[in-house]
């Protein structure tokens, strides 16, 4: 909707403005247009914001905000243009797979990159952009529309969170305001398929993020308060429009009917994504939210995330003019009937603490703020249409003097907001580079690496690296420099332990780089007598909170958290490698050619694959082993024995024609519990499971609790939701101490 004309009424002693009561659609030029055109000023003024988006969100992209745990989604991309999964959710079930097969099918068109999934982001956010000024525009004409982008386009929120990290979470502000843009016109047009329209890219708003859920009740109620969508009660259209949500919507649907509740069982584990309902801690939350708002206004807690729970009132001068303008846009919003952007910002800001209480609002309320820009917008137009007419009378086109006046009251709500929010975004990125928060160095460490490295030799990584953080959110320098490496295609391993188990190295001995913190570099030299030529400077890494350190094969919590730690690229020449361990006739063997004396095999949601699998490397039957259902698993058991002399379980896994599949191994005492769990890609040569290919697997008895005690039985359990292909295992055993 645009604002209302004004009509000008002759009145003894002076001229009267007189303010209709209900505001026409759009001015009479927009409103003859079909809905699918656009006139060539549009068309500039759209890829012109465009533009403007990319450019200011294309500084420091990769660098800061530094890598979060965006990662695991963009991993979980990865395995789809591997064709390893094609899942129903995401890489969480209780959000979609959109996002994860969009990352797949960039992956496809333009190869696996680094850059490849905030480039992604990057655009999202600038056609973010323009949907919001095409809202706006419908809302309340051109003005409105360009305050309404303007807004969006210098808000820092916007610009390091939902511009450049590669959340699935990042799409939902985008698809929302989409929504409520083919809602309006929808409702404007009397289009029935535009409505229709509305409900599928809703369904995909929330497959984005459940919390998306809370504009539904906004849209609903907009529609019901307009007469055209009351009429529409009596038509197929709202029917068919929710279809098209569920339809959106319907791969989550299918996964909760193949395994119920299991979306919300892990969303609840997600206090900022799924809270449990407490009056007094929602009422908390809510009335916290305008604070945090306002930062987010006045671009203060420019942050990824700012994850701060009790954020001072700012005391930035702009803060009181920017917040009465908001107001005012509402109390006008109100007054001109413009339910669809009001009652979409109402359900997002009063629903949003049901769901958002660990975080207070932060990305989560996101969505909130197109709309209300939007409104911003369409009070300013308003301003704008009175003044142009009072201004106008008796002329044929204002003056220049005239388009000066009505500059004036547009330049305020577009400039005063950029005015406060490019300087901080300039102020974030330096103090983000003069803190280490920043990806920049450790990403330049890892591509050093790999270009150091011979064609087919892996980088080897220190598992210490899991207790080095490259940020505050998620991600340590393991998981950061494991992506580099995936997304370059470079094959890796993992120094186990502080061991180098990968075997071959020792039969076929070739030179190695390893990037290796001071601690296991120490280590190597000082027990293993190793060679090590350094071949880069020190990269200093901040060390996060031990609550944010996730994945750490050792379970080692480093002293001196927060504060820099240095890494470095070394080379290992060939003479330097241990020998090979010699077989010992003391390893107990569970898995030859066929199972020991008194072991036996059962599962829970898996079969055994009667076809004849690979041989292993020592020519040994392999077992194959399928995986039917969610978390299923396969369970070896016999005789209860003792681990007293024996240091590690040991195996050959062969991924099948699938590879990085998250096994699990488990030992299970008398009593049939397991004693600890382990994922076996920590303790895996190359780092993981591998398609076509035979890799060895070494953990020791001390990571699965089981040093000097009873087990009874071996648990193989698959981490993934779906079915998975066959895997094969080999050589399962018991091994002492290697010597030296």
């Amino acid at each position: 909707m645009s604002t209302q004309p004004v009509d000008i009424a002759p009145k003894t002693g002076g001229i009267v403005l007189q303010m209709p009561h209900r505001p026409v659609m759009a001015t009479p030029g927009e409103r003859q247009a079909p809905w699918w055109q656009v006139s060539p000023f549009d068309v500039v003024l759209v890829l012109g914001m465009f533009v403007a988006a990319l450019l200011l969100r294309l500084p420091m992209l990769l660098e800061a905000p530094a890598f979060t745990d965006e990662m695991i989604e963009v991993l979980f991309g990865l395995k789809i243009y591997r064709a390893e999964t094609f899942p129903l959710t995401g890489a969480d079930t209780y959000y979609g797979p959109l996002w994860a097969y969009i990352l797949a099918a960039a992956f496809w068109v333009f190869g696996p990159s680094p850059e490849l999934p905030r480039a992604i982001v990057l655009v999202t956010g600038s056609l973010a952009v323009v949907i919001t000024y095409l809202f706006g525009r419908e809302i309340g004409g051109r003005v409105a529309g360009v305050v309404a982008a303007s807004m969006l386009l210098t808000a820092p929120w916007h610009v390091l969170t939902h511009s450049r990290v590669a959340w699935s979470h990042t799409l939902t502000p985008l698809l929302m305001t989409l929504a409520l843009l083919l809602l309006a016109r929808a409702l404007k047009r009397e289009g029935g398929w535009l409505l229709v329209g509305a409900g599928l890219v809703l369904g995909l708003a929330v497959q984005s993020h459940p919390t998306a859920v809370v504009v539904l009740p906004g849209m609903a109620l907009a529609t019901l308060l307009h007469p055209r969508g009351r009429r529409w009660l009596r038509t197929p259209w709202p029917y068919l429009a929710g279809l098209a949500a569920v339809l959106a919507y319907s791969p989550i649907i299918a996964y909760n009917l193949l395994y119920p509740g299991g979306s919300l069982a892990e969303g609840r584990q997600r206090t900022y994504a799924v809270a449990d309902l407490e009056s007094a801690r929602y009422l908390a939350t809510l009335a916290y939210l305008p604070v945090r708002m306002l930062h987010d206004l006045v671009g203060i807690a420019v942050g990824p995330v700012q994850e701060i729970h009790h954020l001072p009132w700012p005391s930035d001068p702009a803060t009181v003019p920017l917040g009465l303008l908001v107001l005012a846009a509402i109390g006008y919003a109100i007054w001109a009937r413009l339910w669809v952007p009001l009652f979409a910002a109402t359900s997002v800001i009063v629903l949003i603490p049901l769901f958002s209480y660990e975080y207070n609002g932060g990305r989560y309320v996101a969505p909130a703020w197109p709309p209300l820009y939007a409104l911003v917008g369409a009070l300013i137009a308003a301003g704008t249409t009175r003044v142009s007419a009072a201004l106008g009378r008796g002329k044929t086109a204002p003056s220049l003097v005239d388009r000066g006046l009505i500059a004036l009251l547009v330049a305020p709500a577009v400039v005063l907001p950029a005015s406060q929010t490019l300087p901080r975004l300039s102020e974030y990125y330096a103090d983000a580079v003069a803190r280490g928060e920043t990806s920049g160095p450790l990403v330049q460490l890892v591509e050093q690496a790999i270009a150091l490295s011979p064609p087919g030799q892996p980088v080897l990584l220190d598992e210490r690296l899991a207790t080095y953080g490259a940020t505050y959110i998620g991600a340590s320098s393991l998981t950061v420099a494991q992506y580099i490496l995936a997304t370059n295609r470079a094959p890796h391993g993992l120094l186990v332990d502080n061991l180098v188990t990968a075997e071959w190295l020792s039969t076929a001995p070739r030179p190695a780089v390893l990037i290796l913190t001071p601690e296991t570099r120490d280590h190597l030299r000082s027990a293993y007598r190793l060679v090590l030529e350094r071949a880069s400077d020190d990269v200093e890494v901040r060390v996060p909170a031990a609550s944010l350190i996730r994945n750490i094969p050792t379970r080692e919590i480093l002293p001196g958290l927060d504060t820099p730690r240095p890494l470095a690229i070394y080379w290992a020449q060939p003479v330097a490698w241990p020998a090979a361990p010699t077989p010992d006739e003391a390893t107990l063997k569970i898995l030859g050619d066929d199972l020991a004396a008194g072991w036996q095999i059962t599962g829970w949601r898996s079969s055994v694959d009667q076809r004849p699998g690979p041989a292993a490397p020592n020519g040994a039957r392999s077992l194959g082993l399928h995986f039917d259902g969610p978390y299923g698993g396969h369970l070896l058991y016999g005789p209860t024995f003792s681990t007293r002399g024996y240091a590690r379980l040991e195996l050959d896994v062969h991924g099948g024609w699938a590879s990085n599949q998250p096994l699990r191994v488990a030992l299970r005492d008398p009593d049939n519990e397991n004693i600890v769990q382990v994922q076996v890609d920590g303790y895996t040569e190359w780092g993981g499971i591998g398609e076509g290919a035979w890799r060895r697997v070494s953990i020791p008895l001390d990571a699965l609790g089981a040093v000097d005690r009873e087990v009874r039985s071996i648990q193989l359990l698959m981490g993934l939701r779906d079915a998975t292909p066959s895997i094969y295992v080999a050589n399962i055993r018991f091994t002492p101490a290697r010597p030296g």
